[in-house]
Formats: structure tokens, sequence, C-alpha cells
């Protein structure tokens, strides 16, 4: 059996440094350049107070490959790619109407549109552990797991001995982003549905369904390629998974017509590609350059489960 060693390696302005990963064989930092690879937009506040505080991960035994390809799979999927650490709520009225079809009719989306506040108070009252007029705004998706509802803010407060109850700010907070995931995962024991590579089990541990699935396939497939060692098994075959993934959300999001069963040639998935991103407002390439990674695992495809 092949021994990860876990090491942390100081930040530097250029280079911030995740923990490294090595085996006999190979050595792999993971730094901020690799998680530029990974996430090229991703806010530098976030990277940095991850990086400051992985010791807390390590504690988690956060400390494998899988391990560590997962954990940056879902908070990838959780925030649009580390970018944001608290839900999008201000919507136009179609929009609104796509994101929460189950939960907003036509006339809430008039009068709820481009508020907020009004909006999550709506889609978030009376769940989640949420009981006073104002408990769906401020226990909105926060943080890098985003933690939602009054009842997950008061767990995970206890379990990190956080006033996140009383203070919910602080659960969207760059400091306290990185301990709120951690112990939600720690809670949720998700580690072992990791070391099985089970994304399926890992999704619904983190978001209670498999809504955002196909989105974190995605995700998995480019930490498999940034955070394995050169040449692994799993660095050689995230490529052709990302591919897939990318296939998959393109059918979910009904812009891939062929079934999953059948392999579409080249030309219809360029196309499905054009399509979507002309519907998104994005130059039509065909191919999956940054700004249409963002569009495809943005977490509003798959907000509905909320």
């Amino acid at each position: 059996m092949i021994k990860i060693a876990v090491v942390l390696i100081c930040m530097c302005i250029s280079g911030a440094a995740f923990p490294a990963l090595a085996d006999s064989n190979h050595s792999l930092t993971v730094t901020s350049s690799a998680i530029a690879k990974f996430s090229p937009r991703a806010r530098l506040d976030i990277v940095n107070a991850i990086l400051a505080k992985w010791d807390l991960a390590e504690r988690a035994e956060i400390n494998t490959p899988l391990r560590l390809q997962h954990f940056f799979a879902q908070i990838a999927t959780e925030t649009g790619g580390l970018r944001l650490l608290e839900e999008n709520l201000n919507y136009s009225e179609a929009r609104m109407l796509v994101v929460f079809k189950r939960r907003v009719t036509p006339a809430d989306a008039k009068r709820l549109a481009g508020d907020p506040v009004a909006l999550a108070n709506h889609v978030y009252n009376n769940r989640l552990g949420n009981r006073l007029p104002m408990d769906g705004w401020n226990y909105r998706g926060s943080g890098l797991m985003q933690l939602t509802g009054r009842e997950n803010f008061s767990k995970r407060g206890k379990e990190l001995s956080l006033p996140l109850e009383e203070k919910p700010d602080l659960a969207r907070s760059t400091d306290m982003a990185l301990d709120a995931a951690v112990a939600y995962w720690t809670f949720s024991k998700i580690n072992a549905a990791a070391d099985a590579d089970d994304l399926q089990t890992v999704r619904l541990l983190v978001n209670g369904g498999q809504n955002g699935l196909p989105e974190a396939r995605i995700w998995l497939a480019r930490a498999k390629r940034v955070f394995s060692a050169p040449g692994s098994a799993a660095a050689s075959a995230a490529s052709s998974e990302e591919s897939m993934a990318v296939k998959e959300v393109l059918r979910e999001l009904d812009f891939l017509k062929t079934s999953p069963d059948a392999a579409p040639q080249l030309n219809q998935v360029a196309d499905a590609l054009k399509a979507f991103q002309a519907s998104r407002g994005l130059e039509q390439t065909g191919f999956v350059d940054d700004s249409t990674l963002y569009e495809l695992t943005d977490p509003d495809n798959f907000k509905e489960f909320q």
C-alpha cells in the first residue's frame, strides 16, 4: 500500500501552498497555482483563508488524495468554484421562476423580483429550523458548504464553540468558512464515502439529495486532474471523466438531446455547448472555456432542491 504523507507548507505571496501529498515515487505540492488550474477564478481571499487554516482539515483527516479531491469538489460545487460565500438571491422575475419553480408562483415572482431578503424569507421560512420572520435571510446558504437554516447554524456553532446561530454572518466570513465546512464534513462522516470514491454518497451527505451531482462530477474530475500525482491512474482518467461530466450537465439542462447510453458525436457536443453558451450570453466557442465552466457549474442550475 502506498503511504501518503501530508505536510503543511508555509504560505508565500506568489505560491501559497496546500499540504504536500507524497508517496515513494512522486511528490505533489498543492499550491495556489494548482488551485488556479482547478478553479481559475477562485477568489484569492477564499483561497488564502483555506491555506491559512488547512491544519483544521488535517485534524479532520482530510489527508489523502481522494479525501482532498472530494472535499474540494464539494466546496467548489457549493460556491460556484470557490467564488461565493453566501447564496445569491437577487433574481429577476423570469429567472426566479426557473430557479425556484416549486416554491415561487408567477404572482410571487412579480412581488419578490430584485428583493433577495424577501425571497429568502419566502423560500426558507418555516423550514430547516427557521421559525422567526427574518430567519430565511439570516440563515441563507453560507460558507464553503453553504450551511442553510437555523438548525444547521446552531449545530455547527456548538461543534465549533462559535455563536453561529446568534451571529450568522460569521459563517459567511472568510475567517470561519473552512471551520464550518470541516465541521460539517466531520459531523456527516464524509471521509468514508470519499475513501470509496463514492461521489453519489458524498453528494447526498453534503446536499441531502442528488441535486448538483452532475456539476460535482465536473469539479471532481478537475480535482483528480490537478490534485493527483503526475502520471497516476486518477490523473490520466480525469480528462475523460470531465468530458463525460460536461455532457451529463448539458443533458440535464436539455441542451444535449442524445441518450446517456449513446456516445454523442463531437459535433453534437460542440453544438450543444454553443447553444448553451448562447443561452448565457457567452461567446459561442463550442468548447469549455473558463466562462462556460462557471455557467455549467453555477449553483443556480440545481437550486430547486431548496
